[in-house]
């Protein structure tokens, strides 16, 4: 089932539409649906266009002061950080993007500077990929970066190994029910997410749906603070990476909210 999640979007993505056009017009030999094909490439290629598209997802969040959010028991960091290159000896591990971390850590002590003898607990998911073996759990390896930040082991907690979004709001769901079966009386199900801001509406929908009371911590901003300028408008690979990204995180938004109807409707 991961596999379908992970190739199914792929037909649907810009890359893809643009691919359609292109081979339509050539067996069709005709003229328009190239130039859509073109017109479609360059203006999804452009910052202009790759920024907009962004900021309809990160849905005019901005990044908090971490003092300024309110007390929470626990802080959930989602995995997508971290990948494996070669390395001398064999695989090593690098950073994807580690603000989701840093930042993560910066509001979970935060927090705790302010609760005092009440700490929260951090959650980090399990985050594997199949067709990734050589890189290592990554809950397992976040716990042990936070750990060198300054946070103590016992409050770090880290779910069962798990492969997309819903899964992890599954995931922490039973890891916060299971240590709170010896706790009297059962706290809510309130928590931090913290995730990307493009990623967050559909992460926040998911931990929802499973019952919990989100505060949101949106980090790792795609759309950058600069001048507009002519380049605005000049198509470049990062741009169109963008646009790949927001389109694939809409067709996430849609996959997930039909799942949710079709269980309403079923009544399960």
């Amino acid at each position: 089932m991961l596999y379908l999640h992970k190739i199914l979007p792929q037909l649907f993505l810009p890359v893809c539409v643009v691919g359609y056009f292109l081979i339509w017009g050539l067996i069709q030999k005709k003229r328009w649906p190239v130039l859509t094909a073109l017109v479609l490439l360059w203006t999804l290629s452009t910052p202009r266009c790759s920024d907009f598209l962004l900021r309809t997802l990160e849905e005019g969040a901005v990044r908090v002061n971490p003092q300024e959010m309110a007390g929470s028991d626990y802080v959930v960091i989602l995995s997508g950080m971290i990948h494996s290159v070669q390395g001398q000896g064999g695989a090593v591990t690098e950073w994807s993007d580690p603000d989701r971390l840093f930042a993560g850590v910066e509001l979970f002590q935060a927090l705790n500077s302010a609760q005092g003898q009440h700490p929260a607990h951090l959650i980090f998911t399990g985050g594997a990929i199949p067709w990734w073996p050589q890189t290592p759990l990554e809950g397992q390896y976040l716990k042990q970066k936070a750990v060198a930040l300054g946070v103590a082991p016992e409050l770090i907690w880290v779910t069962k190994e798990v492969s997309t979004t819903e899964e992890e709001s599954r995931a922490v769901k039973a890891l916060i029910l299971e240590h709170q079966k010896s706790t009297s009386p059962q706290r809510q199900l309130r928590v931090t997410l913290v995730t990307s801001a493009f990623h967050m509406p559909r992460a926040r929908a998911l931990f929802e749906h499973e019952g919990f009371v989100v505060d949101s911590y949106p980090v790792d901003f795609k759309v950058k603070l600069r001048e507009a300028t002519l380049l605005d408008w000049m198509p470049d690979a990062e741009s169109l990476a963008h646009s790949q990204l927001a389109f694939r995180e809409w067709l996430g938004q849609a996959f997930y909210g039909l799942g949710h109807l079709k269980s309403r409707l079923l009544g399960h």
